[in-house]
C-alpha cells in the first residue's frame, strides 16, 4: 500500500532542480563542528543536486535511492563535473537496515525522502539512521508538515497519511518529528515554508546530534 518505488522509478530522467536551501543551512549548521571533510549520507538524492554541491565542498558522499533513473542522473553529473567523492547506490530504504557498517557517517541528509512510510516502518527507519551514525554526528531531515496545502487531499490511510494520484504521503506534525529524534539531541527543530516543485508547501525540518556518549 505504501510502495512508491513504481512512481519515483522514472521520475528523474533528464530533470535538473537548483541546489535545495535546506542543503545550504545543514551545511553551515553542521560544517562547523569540524575540519575534516564530513563522510555524508544522502537518503534519497534525486538527481544530484545537493550530493554534489556537498562534494564540491569537499565533502565525500555515498548518494542512495530507491529510483533507478535518480541514482543514473546523479553518477552521470557527479562524472561530467570530475566528482570522484560521490558514490551512489540504489537501496530501498524502506527496508531496513542499510547495507552500511555502524557509525559510518558524519552526517545523515534527507530532503523530503522520509515521509512516505507508516508510523511503524518510519520509527524503525530513523533508529537505523541513528545506528549508521558516529558519535556526535548529525541527522539533517526535512518533511511535509501537517500544514501543507496538500495534506487531507485523497484517500485517507490513518496517521496522517494521504493517498492522493497514487502517490502516498506522511504528512509530519513538529511533535511527531520530535519523538523520531528522541534518541537525539535535536539542534533545531522548526517548522518553514516554501516553493518547491512548482507549488508552495509547508515543512519540519530538523537538525538533531547523536550523543557522543550512546
Amino acid at each position: 500500500m505504501f510502495d512508491q518505488r513504481a512512481i519515483w522509478e522514472h521520475a528523474w530522467t533528464g530533470r535538473r532542480p537548483p541546489v535545495n536551501g535546506f542543503a545550504r543551512r545543514c551545511l553551515r549548521y553542521v560544517a562547523p563542528e569540524t575540519a575534516a571533510p564530513l563522510t555524508i549520507l544522502e537518503i534519497g538524492c534525486g538527481s544530484g543536486a545537493d550530493a554534489l554541491f556537498f562534494a564540491r565542498r569537499g565533502h565525500r558522499v555515498t548518494a542512495i535511492d530507491f529510483s533507478r533513473s535518480a541514482v543514473e542522473e546523479t553518477a552521470r553529473a557527479a562524472r561530467r563535473r570530475g566528482l570522484v567523492a560521490v558514490t551512489t547506490h540504489q537501496l530501498d530504504y524502506a527496508r531496513p537496515p542499510l547495507p552500511f557498517p555502524a557509525e559510518s557517517f558524519d552526517l545523515i541528509y534527507s530532503h523530503l525522502s522520509l515521509h512516505y512510510f507508516p508510523d511503524a516502518l518510519t520509527i524503525a527507519v530513523f533508529d537505523d539512521l541513528r545506528r549508521l551514525l558516529k558519535p556526535g554526528a548529525f541527522l539533517c531531515v526535512k518533511c511535509r508538515s501537517t500544514a501543507d496545502s496538500l495534506y487531507g487531499q485523497g484517500e485517507d490511510l490513518g496517521g496522517d497519511c494521504f493517498r492522493r494520484n497514487g502517490h502516498v504521503r506522511h504528512f509530519f506534525s513538529k511533535e511527531y518529528m520530535a519523538r523520531q529524534l528522541a534518541r537525539f539531541t535535536i539542534r533545531t527543530l522548526r517548522r518553514t515554508s516554501g516553493a518547491y516543485d512548482g507549488r508552495k508547501g509547508a515543512f519540519i525540518e530538523a537538525v538533531a546530534q547523536r550523543p557522543r556518549s550512546s
